[in-house]
């Protein structure tokens, strides 16, 4: 009875482990959303962390986290460090990789030990507003079972680069 069990979980896992092979093992977010303000003014608020909690979907999930801003204020090299509850935001950092004013911002972001993204801000100038799409790309890397996280980021970060991107939307069109 026990050498059947002990077969049929090798089984199981062994099953897991190729389901998950077939999973994808890159995942790519994107959200996108329409802005009544010049294309300058939404550059210049991705193109730096100095107004980042101002729009940040994480920001009010922990807002005793600590944040130290890096490098120059704005453009390629700036970066922010963040350390916060491990529950809510954890530890991590996101620095400017690729800076092209004012049609794109690329980032990496590391998330402490689990490891970084890319992510990126496009904008198009769209009558007299900008369109801002927002995305990210993950590599799950090898590990099958780490591919089982893939169809779900999408739900759950879509979701905070929706909220995100209206608080951002909100934040240009005042013109602050």
């Amino acid at each position: 009875m026990v050498r059947k069990i002990a077969i049929a979980a090798v089984a199981l896992v062994a099953l897991l482990a190729l389901v998950g092979l077939a999973l994808p093992r890159r995942v790519h977010i994107e959200r996108t959303v329409t802005i009544e303000a010049p294309r300058e003014r939404v550059f210049a608020i991705v193109n730096g962390f100095d107004r980042f909690n101002e729009w940040s979907p994480w920001f009010e999930l922990d807002p005793y986290a600590k944040y130290v801003n890096e490098g120059p204020s704005s453009g390629v090299g700036a970066a922010l460090r963040w350390q916060g509850d491990p529950d809510a935001v954890g530890t991590g950092s996101i620095r400017i990789v690729e800076s092209r004013p004012p049609e794109s911002v690329t980032t990496e972001i590391v998330f402490g030990p689990l490891g970084g993204v890319r992510s990126r801000f496009v904008l198009s100038a769209f009558n007299g507003g900008t369109t801002l799409a927002w995305d990210l790309d993950a590599d799950l890397g090898a590990n099958p079972f780490g591919r089982y996280l893939g169809p779900f980021l999408d739900w759950f970060v879509g979701r905070d680069f929706e909220r995100g991107l209206e608080r951002l939307k909100a934040l240009a069109e005042r013109g602050v």
